[in-house]
């Protein structure tokens, strides 16, 4: 007897070339995802814990994040560094 399998193709990881701004703040902070040419497609507000910031760089592996600085600015960059956001 002869099985037949149908096999997927291989597809390749595309690479996230959005840039999200990050406008740091006490209690929560703005992001801007801006994709590969420049264009806002998406603006959201995260709060400033840890578990809310893993989070944002658990939903945008690969992007390039930027911030302000500010007083939180250290620990947050150490955070999301350590989680290999660039």
């Amino acid at each position: 007897m002869i099985l037949w399998v149908k096999l997927r193709p291989y597809e390749k990881t595309k690479k996230n070339t959005d840039t999200i701004g990050i406008d740091l703040g006490d209690k929560s902070h703005e992001t801007c995802r801006l994709n590969a040419a420049g264009e806002v497609i998406g603006r959201r507000s995260v709060l400033n814990n840890q578990a809310a910031l893993i989070g944002l760089s658990e939903e945008n592996v690969g992007a390039t994040m930027i911030m302000e600085a500010g007083t939180h600015l250290p620990w947050i960059s150490r955070l999301l560094e350590g989680r290999g956001t660039r």
